[in-house]
């Protein structure tokens, strides 16, 4: 395979949740996907390895939101109510034990800042969070505020997608 310089890629991206772009993040998206698998052995064959089985997979997003808004705040705590009132908001964190969290369940895309080609995007189709965060208000730092997405799989077993929906 040869080398193409063009295929080497970096910088941020944006983050769509529902379809709603949720502004600026600082530190960098993270997606990660780990798998889980065992080995297969009988006595036929002895200590030799006749097959891997994957036992699990799973898909995590970590986004570090950089604008503390009521709206993304809402998206980061499943079993919140957010009220506005004319220039009045406020948001109510309930305690929300027995939740389900695929009830709540939201699409995510992520793409690359800059670039429109379908195939360069990534679609989580259901992405779940259980609300897990932190906030800290420094003096010379930004406030934010890093939530942990997970895959769920949908109907037909699909957690996840690289490239153009349409394809």
């Amino acid at each position: 395979m040869p080398c193409d310089t063009s295929n080497v890629k970096l910088g941020p991206c944006t983050v769509k949740i529902d379809g709603e772009d949720i502004g600026l993040t600082k530190g960098g998206v993270t997606l990660s996907i780990s798998t889980t698998s065992r080995m297969l052995n009988d006595n036929h064959f002895g200590s030799v390895l006749p097959d891997r089985v994957i036992t699990k997979r799973e898909i995590m997003i970590k986004i570090p939101f950089a604008e503390s808004t009521m709206e993304n705040m809402l998206l980061a705590l499943p079993g919140s109510a957010h009220t506005v009132n004319a220039s009045k908001e406020r948001l109510d964190v309930y305690e929300a034990g027995g939740t389900l969290l695929r009830e709540n369940a939201v699409e995510l895309v992520l793409q690359p800042v800059g670039s429109s080609n379908e195939n360069e995007k990534v679609t989580i189709p259901l992405a779940v969070t259980d609300g897990t965060t932190s906030l800290s208000w420094q003096i010379k730092k930004e406030r934010v505020f890093e939530v942990e997405f997970q895959a769920l799989e949908n109907a037909n077993g699909l957690m996840m997608f690289f490239g153009d929906a349409t394809a």
